[in-house]
């Protein structure tokens, strides 16, 4: 004879689901309870009781997890006690005291259903059945009655669902939509479980049905919170990326034109600088506003990060945006966008881009816009840029795209300056940075002639050319000096390490070379790169991983890595000594990479102050306009 399950039994249960110690049953654990005579009462009050136990232990509100695994465990209680009892009450062989409606009483907001999946019989009680009303008085007597009722987007789901249950035993946890009278939703949150018979097959699904429309408005407004900006309210890329997606989908019904307007605030560092955060968070925000000022209240507005804003203007074509361009260019160039100092004016530079595929990827789209920028600037600040004018907007430019590829191809369009790297403790000449430039009008820095060759695509034919103009200037250098060379990550995956080895120093000079990989280009090939790079280091080169700390860095890259140098980028050097938080960031790189005895160098050092808190935090070495320009090399 069996023992009739306490409430010690029931904490015990219902804390074990909790905690996760161990699975439970609840299906099966609420059919006990009802064969024990528990009414709905009494379950109540020791599920309250528990719940308030947790709470105290855990926290109010409980962990989502925790939340969760203790939902879970009462709805599914639940459904095998009210399976029991409506299983009771059909064939009568067992009286009761109370019904699926002294249940609802007891469960506000839960209606409990059994469907016989043999027999076909469905049963939903009063609760169920208020819930799937949707305007008719008439009661859900099968499934299919109850599948009328379900918004018709969602009634693959729930068939699927209730289908794997099935199959796989995989209990159910989904939310769906019911048609109310008067045209809106009603959102339900739907628990279920599989009951087998004694042969252990499956006969019957019993399951719990909840109102969840508060809970679904809720997370609708979280998840639209999700996609703003909240310096500015604002999209962020997040919410763009939405946006883009709809108005795509948009586009290849209506067949309309979307133009995208990217704007970047001209030397707004300076601003930070010289006026305070706080200025510049205020600059932002107003720049923000005037922008959604100035467009269609069915135009997208986002700001993507720092000081770069993108405008997506659907069913427009280029004539329109192009006025739009010329208006927030306008606009911006004069603006007050200081209270405190209204002398403050921004420049911007603007990169205009046309969807003119139906079926180009989001991210492309994004990225053809920022090339149009990045032409922008790269052409000259403050101005306004389409992407078919990428390479030829200037007047005074009197090369077109075409022959500025044809110089860039040539290895002699590339020439080497140098930058010393100065021993922080003695302020000595430890070695150089080798620093390439192009001869190409227009193109003249690496940040230059790197994006062009990307936008046309040669960029590592590119990035070979200026390595080899730096590995030619080696020789200009003298024994013992250390000697850095850039070279994009692609490059290395791109090349054999035996043709990099061929264009280096050979004998002992080789192992004063040391290659820098910016850390702003992912690897795409862990794994080769890994094998390339051991290469390397066995024939003696030492890698550099470049602009740590810029906002790019990753701690999967440094570990890939695990550079014999690390140098951290000006963004985190500039300053240094004025902000403390910057301090807690370099001295927190300094101890990651302390176990591998890295050395460090600290790029773009302009202030003696700056130096002498790099010094006081055991830098190794140093670069910047404090020691000297870059230079060109003597013979």
């Amino acid at each position: 004879m069996s023992t009739s399950l306490t409430s010690f039994d029931f904490t015990s249960q219902m804390r074990a689901a909790a905690v996760g110690e161990r699975d439970v049953d609840g299906v099966s654990f609420g059919v006990q309870l009802a064969d024990d005579g528990w009414s709905p009462d009494r379950i109540q009050d020791v599920q309250t009781e528990v719940i308030k136990e947790l709470r105290a232990e855990h926290g109010n509100p409980l962990p989502e997890k925790m939340r969760l695994a203790v939902q879970t465990f009462l709805s599914t209680t639940l459904a095998g006690f009210s399976h029991r009892l409506l299983s009771d009450k059909r064939d009568g062989s067992k009286a009761t005291s109370f019904d699926s409606h002294s249940l609802f009483k007891s469960f506000s907001k839960l209606g409990s259903w059994s469907w016989d999946i043999n027999g076909e019989e469905f049963y939903g009680d009063a609760s169920f059945q208020d819930m799937h009303s949707a305007g008719s008085t008439a009661e859900i007597k099968s499934r299919d009655d109850m599948l009328e009722r379900v918004h018709p987007e969602d009634v693959a789901k729930i068939v699927d669902a209730t289908s794997q249950l099935v199959m796989s035993d995989t209990p159910v946890d989904i939310e769906y939509r019911v048609m109310l009278s008067n045209g809106e939703f009603q959102h339900l949150n739907m628990q279920a479980e599989v009951a087998h018979d004694s042969s252990g097959s499956p006969s019957r699904i019993v399951g719990v049905c909840r109102d969840a429309t508060d809970t679904v408005r809720l997370r609708t407004q979280l998840e639209g919170l999700s996609r703003l900006d909240p310096l500015t309210g604002v999209l962020n890329r997040r919410g763009l990326r939405r946006s883009i997606e709809q108005e795509v989908e948009r586009r290849r019904v209506n067949k309309t034109d979307i133009q995208a307007l990217f704007i970047d605030l001209d030397d707004f560092k300076r601003i930070n600088d010289v006026y305070g955060h706080s200025t510049g968070d205020e600059v932002l925000r107003n720049v923000s506003s005037m922008i959604e000022s100035a467009v269609r209240s069915t135009d997208h507005v986002a700001r993507l990060g720092g000081d770069e804003f993108m405008v997506l203007l659907p069913d427009t074509d280029r004539a329109a945006a192009t006025l739009v361009a010329e208006k927030l260019f306008n606009g911006l160039s004069t603006a007050v966008v200081a209270e405190r100092f209204p002398h403050i004016r921004i420049g911007l530079s603007l990169g205009l881009v046309s969807a003119n595929k139906e079926d180009e990827a989001v991210a492309d789209f994004i990225e053809r816009t920022e090339r149009a920028l990045h032409a922008a600037k790269r052409l000259g600040k403050g101005r306004i840029i389409h992407e078919d004018n990428l390479f030829t907007a200037v007047s005074d430019q009197r090369l077109n795209a075409e022959e500025m590829v044809k110089l860039l191809r040539e290895p002699s369009s590339f020439f080497a300056l140098r930058q010393p790297i100065i021993d922080v403790k003695n302020r000595s000449v430890a070695g150089y940075e080798l620093l390439t430039r192009s001869s190409c009008p227009g193109l003249h820095s690496p940040e230059d002639f790197l994006q062009f060759a990307k936008d046309v695509g040669i960029v590592n034919l590119v990035d070979m050319n200026a390595f080899k103009a730096c590995t030619r200037a080696t020789r200009t250098l003298r024994p013992g000096q250390a000697c850095h060379l850039n070279i994009l990550p692609s490059s290395l995956e791109y090349h054999m390490a035996e043709e990099i080895l061929r264009m280096l120093p050979q004998g002992e000079r080789l192992s004063n070379v040391c290659l820098e990989l910016s850390e702003k280009e992912l690897v795409q090939k862990p794994q080769l790169f890994a094998e390339m790079l051991q290469k390397l280091r066995a024939a003696g080169l030492k890698i550099a991983l470049d602009d740590v700390g810029n906002g790019f860095s990753s701690l999967e890259t440094i570990l890939l890595v695990r550079p014999e140098v690390v140098k951290i980028d000006r963004a985190l050097v500039s300053k240094i000594s004025q902000r403390q938080e910057q301090r807690t960031m370099l001295f927190n790189l300094m101890q990651m990479v302390a176990p591998w005895n890295a050395t460090i160098v600290a790029e773009g050092v302009e202030e003696e102050e700056d130096f002498e808190v790099l010094q006081e935090l055991g830098v190794d070495y140093a670069q910047g306009y404090l020691f000297g320009l870059p230079e060109p090399l003597t013979e």
